[in-house]
């Protein structure tokens, strides 16, 4: 009887049960890719954002496995990068507090509300130039104020919500735009979130030394955030919603928040502002009401709310 007969079918088979076994590991152990569009919004709620992103999907690696993130960095605009995340081929997640634009489609996507702005996405800071400051200051009361122009970014979701107001909107087609368009007068004053409005304001009093923000005003619009996912992961939107969960209730997300936005606080405890408080007429009365109810309850020791000199109709998309 020849020995290497039965040891060579023997290695062979050992050989094939390795091979199974290395193929079983690569696929266990392969990273879920996830295609996120870092772009938008201002440098810091950027950052902030990615890193939320990172904080919810790291929280529910045990579960869900290990995954790697692709930043697509190129400019889109706003229905662009809503188009895009439907497709799923560039980006499968988009931050956003809308889903509206041309030939977009809510069902192509999962919405997940992500309240990680603590409610100051639709707190708006108010910069304009020294020169304007007194003619704000004389109009602290809804009905005047009413009187001063904005400016906004051109099909931003807040153009909406002013005109809905009765507050006058110029456009700027981009952001970086605004700021000259500010001090040749196309309009009054620049509402920027709480969030962003300090960073903004020192980047570009590099070159406007005269930009300032009110000291005497802010507006408040209740605005929902989400996470919209691309309907073909409903995994990865399952995901999301587990990781926010754990981490509001572990208080990692508002620890993320505060680093961030720590000087935000410092900020809103130093001035007491008037406050004028508007409707958005992309959520229901119900919605608007809650909202602002949540935000005064936090909030409610910075702020003197201007109250209501006319009602503002409005309609409601459901």
């Amino acid at each position: 009887m020849n020995p290497f007969k039965s040891i060579y079918p023997r290695r062979i088979l050992l050989l094939l049960q390795l091979l199974v076994l290395m193929l079983w590991s690569s696929h266990s152990l392969a990273k879920e890719v996830i295609k996120h569009y870092n772009q938008g919004f201002s440098p810091l709620l950027r950052v902030y954002l990615t890193d939320v992103l990172k904080l919810t999907l790291d929280a529910t690696t045990p579960e869900y496995g290990p995954y790697e993130m692709q930043y697509f960095s190129q400019f889109l605009s706003s229905n662009r990068s809503k188009l895009e995340t439907e497709k799923g081929v560039l980006l499968d997640l988009l931050f956003s507090p809308h889903w509206r634009g041309h030939y977009v489609n809510t069902e192509n996507v999962i919405p997940v509300e992500f309240p990680v702005l603590n409610g100051m996405l639709g707190l708006r800071s108010v910069i304009l130039t020294q020169e304007t400051l007194p003619s704000l200051k004389q109009s602290l009361n809804q009905v005047d104020f009413k009187q001063m122009t904005a400016g906004l970014g051109a099909k931003w979701v807040d153009v909406e919500i002013l005109a809905a107001n009765n507050i006058q909107v110029v456009e700027a087609q981009k952001f970086d735009a605004l700021f000259p368009m500010l001090m040749h007068k196309r309009f009054d004053y620049v509402p920027l979130s709480v969030l962003e409005a300090q960073t903004a304001l020192a980047e570009h009093r590099l070159i406007y030394s005269n930009l300032v923000i009110s000291e005497d005003i802010s507006l408040f619009y209740p605005i929902p955030f989400y996470l919209y996912v691309n309907a073909q992961r409903p995994v990865l939107a399952e995901r999301l919603q587990k990781g926010l969960a754990i981490t509001l209730a572990d208080g990692s997300l508002d620890k993320l928040f505060d680093q961030h936005f720590a000087y935000v606080h410092a900020e809103l405890k130093r001035t007491r502002k008037h406050l004028v408080i508007l409707n958005n007429p992309l959520i229901s009365a119900e919605k608007n009401q809650m909202y602002v109810q949540q935000f005064l309850q936090k909030y409610h020791s910075s702020f003197s709310v201007i109250p209501q000199q006319e009602e503002t109709r409005f309609s409601v998309t459901p």
